[in-house]
């Protein structure tokens, strides 16, 4: 009996060190790749620090990478893009290929996305609708209100056409972009008119709670804090 518990535990130590092991080779990795990049133009040494920080602590090598090209290369992005790098490590990739695809036009379809029990996930990131212009910006660094009314609009009405685009579109035309960015009244009115039935409710958690237990999805905006520098719309859900 205890031959066999002795084994167990020594099993127990070699898995232990050899995911030990495994994230020492992660960091390694992600800090070559952050200084192959920063060695190419490595002068500036305020900047050469701040890649080297913000790719270390991006999620792997490739992001690390991607991350150190777009800030070396600042003039091919604007201040939007790569704040949204910086500060999204899901994001990268998006920003990293905006010089290259920004042009791109995509068939959009979301029948996979929306084949679900639930609200469908849409990143305003997204390729196939990030790059398209909306407000003074992109979708995928201005549309977030579009976004959230996308994932309610298609959930509810079931249908697979009011993708971010097409709502980023709508929310244009029915003038609820301002320069300050999405109008609340999108929400409001922009989804009456959609055939949808919008109300307000108080900021009140019991509230909250009680709604996404039924199943009805809300839509809340919020200012500078821990989801954004300035203003934000996300849709949250029921865990």
């Amino acid at each position: 009996m205890n031959k066999k518990k002795s084994v167990r535990r020594r099993k127990c130590r070699i898995k232990y060190f050899i995911k030990i092991l495994f994230m020492i080779i992660m960091i390694v990795t992600v800090c070559y790749a952050a200084d192959k990049i920063i060695n190419m133009n490595g002068d500036d040494k305020d900047a050469a620090e701040e890649i080297r920080n913000l790719v270390v602590s991006s999620r792997n090598a490739k992001q690390s990478e991607q991350l150190a090209y777009i800030m070396k290369n600042k003039d091919n992005y604007t201040t939007d893009l790569i704040e949204l790098a910086k500060r999204n490590s899901e994001a990268i990739k998006f920003v990293y290929d905006y010089p290259e695809n920004k042009d791109n036009k995509i068939d959009i379809s979301i029948d996979k996305d929306i084949d679900c029990n639930g609200v469908p996930l849409f990143m305003q990131w997204d390729e196939r609708w990030g790059y398209d212009k909306y407000g003074d910006g992109i979708i995928g660094t201005n549309g977030c209100g579009p976004t959230c009314l996308s994932m309610v609009a298609t959930y509810i009405l079931k249908n697979n056409y009011m993708n971010p685009e097409w709502m980023a579109n709508f929310s244009e035309e029915s003038g609820y972009v301002s320069d300050n960015g999405t109008l609340w009244a999108l929400m409001g009115s922009g989804a009456r008119k959609l055939g949808l039935e919008s109300i307000e409710i108080p900021l009140d958690e019991n509230r909250v709670y009680s709604n996404l237990e039924v199943g009805n999805p809300i839509i809340c905006s919020v200012g500078p804090g821990d989801f954004t520098t300035e203003g934000h719309f996300y849709s949250p859900c029921r865990t």
